[in-house]
């Protein structure tokens, strides 16, 4: 099961553990991809930018060479290009407040604080999912073409982060041309909205009636009619039905527990829940082996 530290990357608290979440990581990398993450980069030149600064920094905080930094926060791409499937993560949405299962292979992960941000991520990768004082948003893997666009999902997920509105979310997004697909669900804390963002372009889905939820496939035609995915068409019935978030991310046909593949190096599975409140500041997360969520307060 992955381990799940808090760290502190603007004093440093928890430093050892990111480092040691990052060895673990290099590891189950290779057994994915067969090779270093050092090895993922190719001829990708990331944009010199906030994201670039970031993610030096995180190589300066874990010890370990930068190449390796920019290689990991190119995953999603490179899954993409090795790979193929519907699997990884159920996303919903209800009154303003979201959650979402993380499905994924067994990585160490870490929750992130940063200035008045709080992300998931999996060391040395920016960021999975998280909130700022304004925003919260999920995310879904999409399996799709790998282009020759300028901006990596890494760069999404984190750049989020450091917007106002869902308003500049969807200029953002507009602004940019992704290297591949990516799934985003959204809230202020009033309103959630999913955003599908592709290399030919953005489509947006406002929640009906308060709600919404979003899996591993463009929709069509809307969420209460696509039944191509159980998880999806589960918690949409779940949402309509008013049951607690909860409840949705815990039921048997949307939780998927790990299980092992790869000569048993690496398990594939929900590996942790996470409940974003942007209205109360509050985020909520439990992993594996947690009886209970633990709640951090975003004064």
């Amino acid at each position: 099961m992955p381990d799940i530290t808090y760290c502190n990357i603007n004093n440093g608290l928890g430093r050892t553990e990111y480092r040691q979440g990052v060895l673990n990581n290099i590891e189950v990398f290779k057994n994915i991809f067969k090779r270093h993450p050092d090895q993922l980069r190719g001829i990708f030149e990331f944009p010199k930018d906030l994201n670039y600064t970031l993610m030096e920094y995180l190589a300066r905080f874990a010890e370990i060479p930068l190449q390796t930094v920019l290689g990991t926060n190119l995953a999603d791409e490179t899954l993409n290009f090795h790979t193929d499937g519907w699997f990884g993560c159920t996303s919903i949405g209800k009154n303003g407040i979201i959650g979402q299962n993380l499905d994924l292979y067994t990585v160490d992960l870490a929750v992130i604080k940063e200035n008045d941000t709080i992300c998931i991520t999996m060391p040395p990768y920016m960021c999975l999912m998280g909130m700022n004082r304004h925003l919260a948003f999920c995310t879904n893997h999409l399996f799709s073409p790998v282009t020759e666009g300028d901006t990596p999902v890494s760069y999404m997920r984190r750049h989020i982060l450091r917007l106002s509105s869902l308003k500049e979310v969807i200029q953002y997004f507009s602004t940019i041309k992704p290297m591949t697909s990516a799934n985003f669900l959204l809230s202020d804390g009033k309103d959630v909205v999913d955003i599908e963002v592709t290399p030919t372009g953005v489509k947006i889905w406002p929640a009906k009636d308060g709600i919404c939820a979003h899996t591993n496939h463009l929709v069509e035609p809307n969420f209460f009619e696509d039944k191509r995915c159980s998880r999806l068409t589960r918690a949409m019935e779940m949402l309509r039905q008013d049951s607690k978030l909860e409840e949705i991310l815990d039921d048997f046909e949307i939780f998927v527990p790990v299980s092992h593949n790869l000569q048993e190096k690496t398990g594939f599975g929900s590996i942790i829940q996470v409940i974003m409140d942007v209205k109360e500041k509050n985020f909520r997360y439990r992993g594996p082996v947690m009886k209970e969520y633990r709640k951090i307060e975003l004064s």
